[in-house]
């Protein structure tokens, strides 16, 4: 069943599958933004928190990409340590926001596609 609206997350069910989808794509962009930053030898960051802003510093992305995905990362710990604390609204807000990681996928592809060009 896809998340419509937020009334959907009120059964436990659906809450449960949709938080554990997003958790598990905001660990693939964790996992695609160090592989970049390890494949370009761009630098190692102490955090989750880091990565996005050395992309950034990198060029790799501008700064409020790395602001609007690390706002979604810091998601990400809240339904890895704090589970219970965000409630349907804020789930669904976060669906809401993951058009910003298709845009980073997009722009990683197009990156990667051009470094095999080249």
């Amino acid at each position: 069943m896809a998340t419509k609206n937020v009334d959907d997350l009120y059964d436990r069910k659906n809450y449960h599958a949709s938080s554990m989808v997003v958790f598990t794509i905001l660990n693939k962009v964790i996992d695609l933004g160090t592989e970049i930053l390890t494949s370009e030898e761009l630098g190692a960051p102490n955090t989750y928190k880091d990565i996005m802003p050395t992309l950034a510093k990198a060029g790799v992305i501008n700064k409020e990409q790395a602001d609007s995905l690390n706002r979604l990362i810091k998601k990400r710990n809240v339904l890895s340590h704090f589970y219970e604390d965000m409630d349907e609204n804020e789930l669904y807000s976060t669906i809401k926001e993951l058009h910003i990681i298709m845009d980073f996928v997009n722009l990683v592809k197009k990156r990667v596609s051009k470094g095999l060009s080249d």
